[in-house]
């Protein structure tokens, strides 16, 4: 392993990330091997709520659950939400565990609340991916468009204004905005849920809003399976020039033509079944690899026993396998759903418990704890 790999990168003067002792031996890829005895009790290997804030990397304090977002390079960009009224947007650097503010509100508890940027307050963010030109669109109150190069805020969807809803039928319709997606026309994509009319998804650009697909009301558009009331994308993704998401209830994984609408079911563990595996599909998030989409990872909560697995799916046959968290933090953590991304050089996922970040080694669910 080389000086500049994992964590442990960039440790110069300043930095609060621990190095490995010196007697203790590690086979795994991080600068500490949590499924070593010795190790075990260090702060890199505790569950994260055991660790003060501030202590893992620089920069503020994550004061807040993370929440969906997107790999840039060698930074995680995600949405933080805290107390279900605030939030901000967070850049963690994935070599060293360094924090900064990009966008939005900051509740320093030492300091009081810090705003960066300019613009309405958006209150709980959920999700943030980057649009074709450089910025980013948040899902909230609504859809906002954020410059990362001041954090300054525009809305252009607002939820609560009849007349930026979708007009289906005679119902004017609010879509969901707790997950995002953006075309490479500036096209952004958010899911809709709602009795009578249909579960779906539409794209809204320049203030126009077009239903993509729907499918269980009065209404259908598009072909492929159908949902009904109730059912929702939790989670929604443009990948490969098609919308990937995850059903919440059916636990299905679907691509959806952003054009035609077409919906197709790659894999299912619900009261369908479609692929292989003991494990379920999952319905929390989804990441791919840095490129491709072989395997898709998503993540699930395992109630009984308070652990979360990975599912890793086969997108050409909708098999499952689960990738089981072995040591170190992951293994220690009842987070629901948590947020995960493929590391963009290493075989590692990064998976979001709370307000911390945990970097997990795929070929041994090994765990560490990244930033906290």
């Amino acid at each position: 392993m080389e000086a500049n790999d994992g964590p442990d990168a960039g440790m110069g003067s300043g930095s609060s990330m621990p190095m490995a002792d010196a007697g203790i031996v590690n086979t795994g890829p991080f600068a500490l091997d949590c499924a070593v005895t010795e190790n075990q009790m260090t702060t890199m290997c505790l569950r994260p709520s055991a660790v003060d804030p501030g202590a893992i990397g620089s920069g503020p304090p994550i004061n807040g659950k993370l929440r969906g977002g997107f790999v840039d390079g060698n930074r995680l960009i995600a949405a933080v939400s805290y107390s279900n009224t605030g939030g901000y947007l967070v850049a963690v650097d994935l070599a060293t565990g360094e924090r900064s503010v990009i966008s939005g509100t900051y509740n320093d508890a030492a300091n009081g609340p810090k705003t960066t940027g300019t613009g309405l307050d958006w209150g709980a963010v959920q999700d943030v991916q980057p649009g074709p030109d450089g910025w980013y669109a948040v899902s909230s109150l609504g859809v906002f468009k954020v410059d990362p190069a001041t954090g300054n805020r525009t809305r252009i969807i607002d939820q609560a204004n009849t007349a930026t809803q979708c007009t289906i039928g005679t119902a004017k319709v609010a879509p969901r905005t707790d997950a995002i997606a953006v075309g490479p026309d500036k096209s952004v994509f958010l899911s809709l849920s709602k009795t009578g009319v249909g579960v779906g998804l539409v794209a809204v650009k320049a203030g126009v809003c077009r239903v993509v697909t729907l499918t269980g009301g009065t209404t259908t558009v598009g072909s492929g399976p159908t949902f009904s009331s109730g059912n929702y994308f939790r989670t929604i993704r443009f990948r490969d020039g098609k919308i990937w998401a995850l059903e919440f209830v059916t636990k299905s994984l679907l691509t959806i033509d952003p054009t035609a609408g077409a919906r197709v079911r790659i894999s299912a563990s619900g009261v369908t079944k479609l692929g292989t595996g003991d494990i379920d599909v999952g319905s929390g998030h989804m990441g791919f690899p840095t490129t491709g989409t072989n395997p898709v990872y998503t993540t699930i909560y395992d109630v009984s026993n308070r652990l979360f697995n990975i599912p890793i799916i086969d997108p050409t046959t909708g098999n499952r396998t689960s990738l089981l968290m072995r040591s170190g933090p992951a293994t220690k953590s009842g987070q629901d759903y948590p947020p995960l991304w493929v590391h963009p050089t290493k075989p590692w996922l990064v998976v979001g418990l709370d307000d911390s970040l945990v970097q997990i080694d795929i070929a041994s669910g090994n765990s560490i704890t990244l930033s906290r």
